[in-house]
């Protein structure tokens, strides 16, 4: 009677330690990822990313829309996000503790890749009469949802083109909300910071004639001076309809960020799926710029993940992983 007992014991001690095993599995194998609202180029990116890896190595990729770049930052230093898409400026900032986190640095994330430019739009009706950014002073103006990456440079620009949020009636829709406002006549204009063509962008202007204004030389130079991680950039005419002139502005990088503690070859793993589909994730996106070696370490400004390092080293590239952890 004695050995059935120890017998049984052992089997329950066993059990119990398979349950715990295939239980860290599972958890290891499900990715929260952090977009942004629909309508942007982070959630269409996030969520052909998530059929990808889906589909090509079984990972549940759970997609969480979230008010963008800088909500992303703070859900992944609090560890809810295990990977997530943010601007490379907002991300160097974050991490540094400098520009709008001077009182509130994050950490505990690192850089995976850098996927494509996003670029500074500055929408209002064709029939407006704001043909420049210093024409929104007194108008209602809609600057991103709270803690998005476009709400940072809005108010990056307003301040180098001599405005500040005071003096603008301000609104904090997400995209398609500002639309939907620019469209009904309840707001004059609004910023965003995507990839191109911008979904939400490019069906607005299929509606309503759009204008979008472009920078000045000199409100460029002070921006790139102010303030790191910007880079000068064009929106070619006729990326929308009825633009038919280019768009002088400026821009920075979307980077794919991972939690600190997400295995390394979890990490790795991602990353090689999605170089491997670049051109299908390129298209089923929507988005710029197909991911790639050449491009993958632009605007990044902050360490590397060991999975990425460990990817990149493969592939002959060394890249900086100093105080990642």
């Amino acid at each position: 009677m004695k050995r059935k007992t120890h017998g049984f014991r052992l089997l329950a001690a066993v059990l119990s330690l398979l349950v715990l095993v295939l239980s860290g599995c599972a958890q290891a194998a499900e990715i929260r990822f952090g977009t942004a609202a629909e309508g942007g180029a982070y959630y269409a990116y996030g969520t052909a990313a998530a059929d990808i890896v889906n589909r090509e190595v079984g990972m549940s990729w759970d997609v969480k829309k979230t008010a963008g770049a800088a909500a992303n930052i703070r859900l992944l230093s609090e560890g809810y996000l295990q990977m997530a898409i943010a601007q490379s400026d907002v991300a160097a900032d974050a991490w540094n503790g400098q520009g709008a986190f001077v009182d509130d640095a994050r950490t505990g994330y690192s850089a995976v890749a850098s996927l494509y430019t996003e670029y500074c739009h500055i929408v209002v009706r064709a029939d407006s009469e704001i043909r420049t950014v210093e024409d929104l002073y007194g108008k209602v103006v809609s600057i991103g949802e709270v803690e998005s990456g476009a709400e940072l440079n809005a108010e990056q620009i307003l301040q180098c083109c001599g405005l500040s949020k005071s003096l603008l009636d301000v609104r904090n829709y997400n995209y398609d909300q500002a639309a939907q406002a620019l469209k009904s006549g309840e707001i004059d204009a609004f910023f965003c910071t995507v990839g191109l063509p911008m979904e939400t962008v490019k069906k607005l202007a299929g509606e309503l004639p759009l204008r979008l204004l472009s920078l000045t030389d000199k409100q460029m130079e002070r921006l790139l001076e102010t303030y790191g991680g910007y880079i000068r950039c064009t929106i070619p005419a006729d990326t929308y309809s009825g633009q038919t002139e280019a768009v002088d502005t400026v821009g920075v990088r979307a980077v794919l960020l991972a939690d600190n503690d997400l295995e390394e070859e979890t990490v790795k793993k991602v990353l090689s799926v999605l170089m491997s589909k670049a051109e299908e994730l390129k298209t089923a996106s929507g988005t710029e710029t197909a991911l790639s070696l050449e491009t993958c370490g632009e605007g990044i400004a902050i360490p590397y993940h060991p999975g990425a390092a460990a990817y990149y080293r493969e592939k002959g590239i060394t890249v900086e992983m100093e105080a990642a952890g």
